[in-house]
C-alpha cells in the first residue's frame, strides 16, 4: 500500500464525516470494535495494511471527529490506545510501524483532552490509572497525561509510582 493512498477505511471515515459527528463517531467506534476482536497473527506482508487501518482510525479521530465533537474524540482515543498492547501481541513489529501509530496516539490524547469543555478531572485520573495499570508497552506513560501537574491533578503516591 503506497503512502497517501486512500484506503477503504479512510474512504469510509470521510463519507461518515459528511453525515455528521454521530455517524463519524459510530463508524470509528465500529472500526475500533472490529480491531479489538481480531485475534489472528498478522503476517509481515499484512503489516502495511494494518498500519494503514490503524492510522486511518487515529487520523479520523484526531483530524475529523475532534473538530466536530472533542469529547467523543477523546473517548474514542482512550479506546484506540487500549488496542496497543493486544495489537502488538499479534504482530511482529520489528519495523516499529505499529508501535509508532500508538506512540502518536499517546501524544494525540493530550491534545484532544485539552479541547474538551468542562473536563471531568476525576474521571480523567481514573482512566489514566486504568491505562497505566495495563500499559505494558508504555503508551500511556509516554503521554503528557502521565504527568499530573499540567492537568491540575495532585500527584499522590499512586501517580508517583508510575
Amino acid at each position: 500500500m503506497s503512502k497517501g493512498q486512500a484506503t477503504p477505511a479512510k474512504i469510509e471515515l470521510l463519507l461518515a464525516s459528511k453525515q455528521g459527528s454521530e455517524a463519524l463517531e459510530d463508524t470509528i467506534s465500529k472500526r475500533i470494535t472490529a480491531l479489538s476482536r481480531a485475534h489472528g497473527f498478522v503476517d509481515w506482508d499484512e503489516v502495511p495494511t494494518l498500519v494503514a487501518e490503524l492510522n486511518a482510525v487515529r487520523e479520523g479521530i484526531v483530524m475529523q471527529l475532534s473538530t466536530l465533537d472533542p469529547r467523543a474524540a477523546s473517548e474514542l482515543m482512550w479506546r484506540f490506545l487500549a488496542l496497543g498492547g493486544p495489537t502488538l501481541e499479534r504482530v511482529d513489529d520489528s519495523s516499529g510501524q505499529i508501535g509508532e501509530v500508538f506512540h502518536s496516539a499517546s501524544v494525540d490524547i493530550s491534545s484532544l483532552l485539552a479541547t474538551v469543555q468542562d473536563l471531568n478531572k476525576a474521571k480523567l485520573a481514573e482512566q489514566l490509572h486504568a491505562g497505566l495499570s495495563n500499559d505494558d508497552q508504555g503508551f500511556f506513560a509516554e503521554s503528557s497525561l502521565a504527568r499530573p501537574k499540567p492537568w491540575g491533578l495532585r500527584a499522590g503516591p499512586s501517580c508517583e509510582s508510575y
